[in-house]
């Protein structure tokens, strides 16, 4: 088992805790009316990816927002990976119990694929899914991690899947 599925199976599974267990806490991530910033860090083969969300809490259960992740492409003959920049819009319900907070996060978007092989660039439509397990530090920030997966669609050349990362997550209530 590689880390990626592991970390997969650890999510899903805290995400199932938090779900089937009766008395909430609190009805969501971000508070009715109220702004976030969320940055993410992870790395990839090509180096660090970067990554920014802006939320609004709609409603006391979700939020709705905007992304935009940039994940750099690696020309190294072992570790060959194509860059992808990316950004859309999303709808993230919030699931959470004490300090924890669990979202997912479908969302749709723009994007730029870089192919190494032969040096060309395509831009898709497509959709975005993402999970993700914050802990509260207080009520204005939060840490965690946050697995993305981008899908490209429109496109006869490229498309399918053309990212999916695992990153750490910061989050900042304003």
């Amino acid at each position: 088992m590689n880390s990626a599925t592991l970390a997969k199976a650890c999510v899903g599974l805290i995400a199932l805790g938090l779900v089937v267990c009766p008395n909430f806490a609190r009805a969501g991530g971000v508070p009715e009316g109220h702004n976030a910033i969320n940055a993410d860090l992870g790395f990839s083969k090509g180096g660090a990816d970067l990554g920014f969300d802006y939320e609004y809490g709609y409603d006391r259960t979700y939020s709705v927002g905007g992304y935009l992740r940039v994940i750099p492409d690696s020309t190294s003959n072992d570790a060959l990976q194509n860059g992808v920049t990316t950004f859309g819009v999303f709808v993230r319900p919030h699931f959470s119990r004490a300090n924890w907070d669990f979202y997912v996060s479908p969302g749709f978007g723009l994007i730029s694929e870089k192919y190494v092989v032969n040096s060309s660039t395509y831009t898709m439509l497509g959709p975005s899914f993402a999970v993700g397990l914050l802990y509260e530090l207080n009520p204005n920030m939060s840490v965690g991690a946050e697995e993305m997966a981008v899908y490209g669609w429109f496109n006869s050349t490229a498309g399918g899947l053309t990212n999916e990362d695992l990153t750490a997550k910061f989050r900042f209530i304003f």
